[in-house]
């Protein structure tokens, strides 16, 4: 996913938090590696360091377009469309023009679902593109 960099709390941190925006949303989240400039157009992918429970912080919701949007204490709630599951936790999800891999437990949604994710933390890391 490409997003533009917005602002950076404070670059001398190991993992600095961020502002970005993106076609579906603006959020802040953390920066894994060297901090970027602001104004820069990167593309990403996300982390969430967090094994998400089906129907708790997971959760099968009526169609509508995918969005990013900032949680209050600095997560972010998403939403995105079910690809795939599989029987030992992993969870393939599509979010906006990007695929997402994660663990996710419990009796899933099926696939072509919009579910939506209210992720506690997101690391983005840089695929230098």
């Amino acid at each position: 996913m490409m997003i533009e960099i917005v602002a950076i709390e404070d670059p001398s941190l190991p993992e600095p938090r961020v502002e970005v925006r993106s076609e579906l949303g603006q959020f802040t989240a953390f920066w894994s590696g060297p901090a970027p400039v602001v104004g820069a157009t990167r593309a990403i992918e996300f982390s969430f360091g967090h094994t998400f429970r089906w129907n708790q912080d997971i959760v099968e919701v009526e169609a509508r377009p995918h969005a990013i949007e900032p949680r209050p204490d600095g997560g972010a709630v998403l939403w995105a469309t079910v690809l795939a599951w599989h029987e030992e936790g992993g969870l393939d999800l599509r979010l906006g023009p990007s695929f997402v891999m994660l663990e996710a437990f419990g009796y899933p949604a099926p696939v072509g679902a919009t579910v939506r994710l209210d992720a506690p933390r997101v690391t983005l890391f840089d695929c230098n593109i």
